[in-house]
Order: C-alpha cells, then structure tokens, then sequence
C-alpha cells in the first residue's frame, strides 16, 4: 500500500493556527487581566492611599532644597523634571494601570510655585487651586498628606518640613481620564512586550505542535485517501479503516457506506440496462421482423391461391414478393443482433410513409391509402424511424384485426406542428382492454421519444384512429 506524504502546506496552515491561538489568548488574557486590574483600582480607596504613602517619599527627597532659608529652586526644577519625565510621582511599581499625563509642583508656604513640570509657566505664581486641590492643601497646611479625587482626577499634597516647620508642599495631578481610559493606555502599553515575549514561544511551539498536528492528520486520512483512489478507479470493495472512533472515523464509515450504495446503484443500472435493451430488442423485434413475418404469412397465402387458381403470373408475383419479405427480415433481424435496433431506411418521412402504405396495399389486399403532404416536417433520421415504426405498427394491427375495408395514412400541418393518422373503418376495439398489449406500448414510447411528442387512440363500430402529434426539431 503506497503511504500518503504529509504536505507542507498542511504543516504550515496548521502552523499558523497554533501561533494564532497562542498569540490572540495571549492577547485576550492580556486584555481580561488589564480590564480587572482597571476595574478593581481605579476610584478605589487603595489607590489614594498609595498616592499618599508615594507623596511622603516625595516629600523626604524635596527637603534638602529647603535647607537654606532660600530654597533651591534650580535643584527643585531638576528633580521635578526627571521624576515627571520618569513617570515615578504615581509609584507606578503599586499602581500598575497607566492613568496618563502627571502634573508636579513645588509650593512655598504661602503657595507660590516654586517648580512645576510639565506646566512651567506657572512658576513664580500663587498656584490656582480646583476645589479638589484646595481640600488637599489645606489638609497639608495642617500637617497631614491628602490625597482624593476631584472630580475625574486625582490631585494630591503633601507638607514639607525643616524642622516642625512647615515650609513648602509638594502637589501633584493627574489629567481627567475614565476607567476606559485607562484600560485602553495601559492594555496597549502592556501589549507591545506581550507580543514580543509570546511571539517567539509561540511560533516555536506552534511549529512542533502543527507539524506534529499535520502528521498525525495525514496519518488518520492516509487509509481513506487510499480507498478513495481505489474508488476512484472502480473498485468499490475497498474500505478505509473505521477506528477509532473518532470523527476521521465516522467520516470513513460514511464513505464506506456510500461506496456500498454506490455499488449497489451501479449494479442496479447495470440490471436495468440490460432490461431496457432486452425491452428495446423485442420492441424492434415486435414493430418489424414480427409484422414482415406476418405480411409474408399474406403473400404465401396469395401465393397458394394463385397457385389453386392456375394463376401463374400471380404465383410468380407472390413468390417475388415473398422473397422479397425473407432478405428484409434476414437484413431486420442482423441489424437486431448487430446493434439492438433495425437499420434505417433511405428517403424522406413522406417517400417512407409512402412506401408502407403501397406495400400492404400490396400485400394484404386491403385497400391502403396515403394522404401526405410535398414538404415534410424536419427530423432526423432516428424520429423519422420512430414515425414510420409507428404507421407501419398501425397499418399491421388493422390489416390483422380489424377486418376493416379502408385503411388511410395522413401526415398534416397542424400549428404549431403536425399530426400523423392512421385511420380503418374496421370494427374496433376497446383500447382500455388492449393498453396491456405490445403493440401500443410500443407506439406510444416512440410516440414520447418525438419534440412535444403525443400518442392518443379512439375506437369504436365505425373503426379505430390512431393518431401522433409532435413539432419540428428546432435544432
């Protein structure tokens, strides 16, 4: 049994599955994680506790600029500017969501602003105090950090002492921001690292595991691909392995099950094929070689009454007339066995139409007319048989049974096509009774065979009609 190889394809495509899972879970947790953490910390008491506990710190570091009577104010505008500059006011190591821009200063006693980054043009001016500020500060003129929110901010201060001497305050705020706000800057500040650290892993695992996925796919499909090219041949016997059961294997019990049926279907056409050309040898049989016989049963009995009668130029006629009807029906019957269906003849719908009428008329002794027109409908070759076939079983079965005078064939133009009858002034028969007979059968499957095709009979004392309608072939 050839093995099925493994594509590259399939390893890459399943390769990129598994990096993309990781990294969009990764993503998605980073998010959930961020959102949490968003949620849980912002307006919540700890985080102004937080704020307060960083605002002492601050407040230790800004102290040596107030060791002189005159205050460092260039030292002060270092130190703002690089803890502005590094984000530190917010102790961002315990308080992990990005609440945007900070705004420092550093006020003297009487809240002149001595530095202020990144609002510098401030310096030098009395600081303009928000309610929220001005709640802060005045807590920190008694002595006591404050940090609270105000309005969608958080604004912070803190004394800042020589001594037990209150000499300048350290303030700081935040820019206005919504909880939305900050789950958006911090998740998109977080996520850059997240990619970078778990896009490696990521592409490193989901290459083991996608080529692993691959073979082991490859692997669970390689009996179905071999049955299939079987199948595929014609060999509807082979199977593809049913286990475990999983769904490569209820897929390869489906398969199985369809190539069963497929291989019952093909043995049921191959039945009915044969019925149906068995049904079409004995309906070829019935329509010609079976009416000759008949026509030449005729001929010999016009035969043996030329010959009681001492007519020998009649008995010669007949016998002629008989031979003829052997070689036709030894030409019928190879045709038959050669290709299933009789030879066509030569001429035109009409000349053919023609020609069974004036050869029962010769025949049977019966009165046979044919009324047809000198432009024939277009049709090929095989629905022209079908028509004659048709006339020639008409004219047959009323010569045999109806015990009729007169028998016509007429082929009109009937818009928007045309209308063959056969018509006898027998004495009828009742066709519901007859449907069962292969003679009608016949009729009427070619009938059906024809462009809009239509087979109807009527019969009664008066005699029996058969008559076909049909339309032109338009191509």
């Amino acid at each position: 049994m050839t093995r099925t190889r493994w594509r590259p394809r399939l390893w890459r495509n399943l390769t990129l599955l598994c990096v993309g899972t990781t990294l969009l879970t990764a993503v998605v947790s980073q998010a959930i994680l961020t959102l949490i953490a968003t949620l849980v910390m912002v307006r919540s008491p700890d985080t102004l506790a937080e704020v307060e506990r960083s605002m002492y710190g601050y407040a230790v570091q800004i102290q040596p600029y107030f060791a002189d009577k005159t205050p460092d104010r260039a030292g002060m505008d270092r130190w703002l500017e690089d803890e502005v500059r590094r984000g530190n006011l917010l102790a961002p190591d315990l308080y992990p969501v990005n609440v945007g821009k900070t705004f420092g200063s550093i006020l003297d006693e009487r809240g002149v602003v001595l530095a202020a980054h990144p609002e510098t043009a401030l310096v030098g001016r009395p600081l303009v105090l928000s309610p929220g500020m001005r709640r802060a500060l005045d807590a920190a003129r008694s002595g006591k950090g404050s940090a609270l929110w105000d309005g969608a901010r958080i604004v912070a201060a803190v004394p800042v002492r020589r001594g037990e001497k209150i000499v300048g305050f350290g303030v700081l705020r935040t820019e206005s921001f919504s909880w939305l706000d900050v789950f958006w800057r911090s998740f998109l500040q977080m996520l850059m690292g997240t990619l970078i650290l778990t896009g490696m892993g990521s592409l490193i695992v989901g290459s083991v595991l996608g080529a692993a996925s691959a073979r082991w796919v490859v692997r669970r499909l390689e009996g179905v691909s071999v049955a299939a090219t079987a199948w595929a041949r014609g060999d509807l016997d082979a199977t593809a392995p049913e286990s475990p059961a999983d769904e490569f294997g209820e897929l390869a019990v489906r398969l199985n099950r369809t190539a069963r049926e497929l291989s019952r279907v093909m043995e049921l056409r191959s039945e009915v094929a044969v019925l149906e050309e068995r049904e079409s040898v004995l309906r070829e049989l019935h329509d010609t070689v079976k009416q000759q016989a008949f026509a030449a049963s005729l001929v010999v009995g016009s035969a043996r009454a030329c010959a009681d009668g001492g007519d020998s130029a009649g008995l010669e006629r007949s016998l002629a007339e008989a031979e003829l009807l052997t070689r036709q029906i030894q030409t019928e019957l190879a045709g038959i066995l050669a290709g299933g269906r009789t030879p066509p003849q030569g001429g035109t719908l009409a000349e053919r139409l023609g020609r069974v009428a004036s050869d029962w008329n010769r025949r049977s002794g019966i009165s046979v007319e044919a009324a047809l027109p000198v432009s024939a409908p277009a049709l090929s070759d095989f629905q022209s048989e079908q028509l004659v076939r048709i006339a020639d079983e008409a004219v047959a079965n009323a010569v045999k049974h109806a015990r009729c005078q007169k028998i016509v064939v007429s082929l009109v133009r009937e818009m928007p096509g045309w209308f063959l009858s056969i018509t006898d002034d027998g004495v009828g028969f009742d066709p519901n009774e007859a449907t069962a007979g292969r003679g009608l059968r016949s009729m009427r499957s070619r009938a059906e065979t024809l462009s809009g095709g239509t087979f109807s009979v009527a019969s009664g004392s008066n005699g029996t009609q058969v008559d076909v309608r049909f339309s032109e072939e338009t191509s």
